[in-house]
């Protein structure tokens, strides 16, 4: 190539080409191109037009053929943040000028109307700050559960506020998500019409919608701004955990930093894994004609639980785990939880048997093939490789068990579980086990849970594992191999909390000790993935252990991790330690980088300084 042509490429790097075509013919002449006019040598490239922000965008806009623009609103500092015609009073304001642009990108699944897995396409809500501010930053966040949400399309709602504020706040392009579907957290648009499986929907909910939330937002960037952008990241929790982890497994070079909170990596086996507490007081419980344990009961022996392990840091009351692999507190043994007509000490209505006590320590120690449960003195199911009994892992001990244990009128108390019944249902190829308002034209779902044997759960894990590949367009996201990831000079940052009621933290220690494995050990994998645990956190958040106080347990907040993304992938400052604090203020503690763990040194119990992180 001359040193002409190569000149004119350099000029023209980096803006879309659908930007270029306008001006091709006087780019083709600066670059000795068409005519060879002297008048035109030296003349500096063209400058974009840059878009602008309302509806002309919906022609302008067009990176392909299956991308459209939707929706196009302009707000100025002060205006309510609101699409509605008449906005509430109580609307948060726009704290700077703000561009909403909404996007659909196909093509969509073809189907009856009326059927959950018809779909247009793949939604986006984006967020664009002033043009003169912006700093260069793309903020995309992968959501929790199926993702969906009707409000990202729609011309009269907003999908995910938070990320209008942010944007407004920190002047950072800020992008948000449907999955590609619009009916909620649940999956029923996961199945079509005459009951198979929708497996565009799986790989658009799987990989295809957080890349192309990449690939979209820093096209629309790059034309609005008319200048690409510096640096891309992502955020995700729960099932948005797992989604930008298979951003990292899958498109290496889609962002630039990752933080993934909660993972739920494995769903083929993650979800059928919550659904076991219910089981266990199905089979163990109900089956014999006993009563679902009541709140009381999981909560005061939760309690216990805390009270007997709580101390292991400090040798005083923390009031959540720390050392969560540590504590083997067995009720079946405890006198002061066991009701008096079982030997016990306790005549309250919060006493237990021995055989909720047992079903207890089933819950914690996680779901077995035939519903088994060993002495926790032996094996509290906390090691990070699971026995051939141990399907998957529990919860941890003084976690509060009312998401995953819930009971309402002696009957389970669903709430989310209400898709961990999809895919053990999905796993075993039959809605019947799914529950009741999981609606298809093939036949709803019966409840079939409720009646499931321990050898048909298991069934649903070997099952799923499977049809990860084959029809869930591998949903489990558990490639540890992200040396893709690393070369591509990318970072991520991965946070769980101790007391999380939902993912079990072993499965992200197993996957961060297989994918340093392959890299050299953690060290090595220290370079590019840095992994937290931070006792007491719930899931996505707060606190889930019983009884915590969510103002005076140390914490942590999504803002505060992506700030620390930022921070290691453009000035190479990498975290060695996380120092939080309680909302009130009245303590502090640092969080150390896997696999060191937090040591006591001496002093004030509730202050930072007082702790070092060291090799366990």
């Amino acid at each position: 190539m001359s040193k002409k042509s190569s000149g004119c490429t350099r000029a023209m790097w980096g803006l879309p080409q659908y930007l270029l075509a306008g001006s091709v013919v006087a780019s083709l002449a600066a670059c000795g191109g068409g005519s060879s006019s002297s008048s035109v040598i030296g003349m500096p490239p063209p400058v974009a037009k840059a878009l602008s922000c309302d509806d002309s965008m919906k022609a302008a806009f067009a990176p392909d053929s299956n991308t459209q623009v939707l929706f196009v609103k302009a707000f100025k500092q002060g205006d309510p943040l609101s699409l509605a015609a008449t906005p509430p009073s109580n609307a948060a304001k726009a704290t700077a000028d703000l561009c909403l642009v909404k996007l659909r990108v196909g093509p969509g699944n073809p189907g009856p109307a009326t059927a959950p897995s018809t779909t247009a396409g793949i939604g986006f809500e984006i967020w664009l700050p002033n043009l003169s501010t912006w700093n260069g930053r793309i903020r995309a966040e992968a959501p929790g559960a199926f993702m969906g949400s009707g409000g990202i399309t729609s011309s009269t709602g907003i999908g995910m506020l938070s990320l209008a504020q942010f944007a407004a706040a920190n002047n950072t392009v800020t992008v948000v998500t449907d999955g590609g579907h619009a009916d909620g957290p649940f999956g029923t648009f996961l199945t079509l019409p005459d009951g198979s499986p929708n497996t565009f929907g799986w790989n658009e909910i799987s990989r295809r919608a957080v890349h192309e939330m990449s690939l979209k937002t820093k096209a629309l960037a790059a034309a609005y701004y008319t200048k690409p952008a510096d640096k891309s990241y992502a955020y995700g929790c729960s099932s948005g955990g797992r989604a930008v982890y298979q951003s990292a497994q899958s498109y290496p070079k889609d962002y630039d930093g990752i933080v993934a909170d909660a993972v739920s990596l494995d769903q083929t086996q993650y979800f059928p894994g919550l659904m076991y507490p219910q089981l266990v007081m199905q089979r163990d419980l109900a089956d014999k004609g006993l009563p679902l344990l009541t709140k009381a009961k999981r909560d005061a022996v939760s309690t216990a639980a805390l009270q007997a392990c709580d101390t292991a840091v400090n040798g005083t009351h923390d009031g959540y785990l720390t050392y969560h692999d540590q504590c083997k507190y067995d009720p079946t043994k405890d006198a002061a939880v066991l009701c008096t007509t079982e030997g016990g000490t306790n005549a309250t209505a919060a006493c237990v048997t021995k055989v909720e006590a047992l079903a207890l320590n089933k819950m914690w120690y996680g779901a077995t093939v035939d519903g088994s449960v060993p002495d926790p003195a032996i094996d509290n199911g906390t090691s990070i490789i699971r026995t051939s009994q141990q399907l998957w892992w529990g919860r941890k001990r003084g976690t509060d068990l009312e998401n995953t244990a819930g009971v309402a009128n002696n009957a389970p108390s669903l709430g989310i579980l209400g898709l961990v019944m999809d895919q053990i249902a999905w796993n075993l190829q039959d809605l019947s086990y799914t529950r009741s308002d999981y609606i298809n034209a093939s036949g709803t779902g019966k409840n079939g849970w409720m009646t499931m044997p321990y050898s048909v759960y298991a069934q649903s894990f070997y099952q799923g594992k499977v049809l990860n590949d084959q029809v869930f367009a591998n949903i489990d996201a558990n490639n540890p191999d992200l040396t893709p990831f690393r070369d591509a000079g990318a970072k991520m940052l991965s946070f769980v909390g101790v007391a999380d009621p939902f993912v079990s933290l072993e499965a992200q220690l197993n996957y961060y000790t297989r994918s340093a494995a392959l890299v050299g050990g953690n060290t090595k994998a220290q370079d590019f993935h840095r992994l937290f645990l931070i006792p007491g956190r719930g899931h996505c958040g707060g606190v889930g252990s019983v009884g915590a106080s969510s103002a005076s347990t140390p914490q942590i907040s999504a803002d505060q991790m992506y700030a620390k993304i930022v921070d290691w992938v453009e000035t190479k400052q990498a975290p060695e330690t996380l120092p939080i604090s309680s909302p009130d203020g009245t303590r502090s503690r640092p969080i150390c980088m896997y696999p060191k763990r937090v040591k006591y040194l001496g002093g004030d119990v509730n202050a930072a300084a007082s702790y070092a992180c060291q090799q366990s």
